[in-house]
């Protein structure tokens, strides 16, 4: 991964884009976007996306090890459908020799994979039904459009950069002493058992 720095040959955005689509609201984004949860929250809570799109572009390493486990997060978390074409294989014969994960998929609302490609030689076309119903029923299930607190997320940082747990060290400690209860309790598990 090393040597693979995007921004020398891209430039980020400064807006988020949606759109409406033949099969819905589309939500905009590409690969190294889906690493960042609260930007597809947004496309869905207040731009409306149905649809979420990840044109993209995986390294091998972290395509093996996140590719899928992040679209189906955001599908389930933003209750949307994920569809993410993906380059496979070698780049170029020269440079760096890039090479790309592939793993093209579709991810439903449910977080249910409703297509998806192998890694390399793996092309083609694979249809699949966008089911806006689908959305509208899961989304009804589940409300978590009027769930949110939007009077507590918001887009800006921390007063003063601090962290979350830094400003407010009452929650550090709710959070830190269940967190430790259950690594002792965890670790006095493993040692009965190996004593067994």
């Amino acid at each position: 991964m090393v040597g693979l720095v995007e921004s020398k040959q891209a430039i980020a955005g400064r807006e988020l884009l949606s759109c409406d689509s033949p099969v819905g609201k589309l939500g905009l984004a590409i690969c190294y976007d889906m690493r960042f949860p609260e930007m597809h929250q947004k496309l869905t809570f207040t731009h409306g996306a149905e649809v979420l799109t990840f044109p993209s572009a995986f390294a091998m390493k972290t395509g093996e090890a996140h590719w899928e486990t992040l679209l189906r997060c955001r599908a389930i978390e933003c209750q949307t459908y994920v569809v993410a074409a993906a380059q496979v294989g070698q780049h170029n014969e020269h440079g760096n020799k890039r090479q790309s994960w592939g793993h093209a998929m579709a991810v439903d609302p449910w977080g249910k994979v409703v297509a998806q490609f192998g890694g390399a030689g793996d092309v083609g076309v694979k249809p699949f039904e966008i089911d806006l119903d689908l959305v509208q029923k899961t989304r009804d299930n589940m409300p978590m459009h009027t769930h949110r607190r939007y009077d507590l997320y918001t887009d800006q940082p921390v007063a003063g950069g601090q962290s979350l747990f830094s400003a407010l060290p009452h929650l550090a400690y709710a959070a830190a002493v269940p967190i430790g209860l259950f690594m002792v309790a965890s670790a006095t598990r493993v040692l009965r058992a190996r004593a067994a």
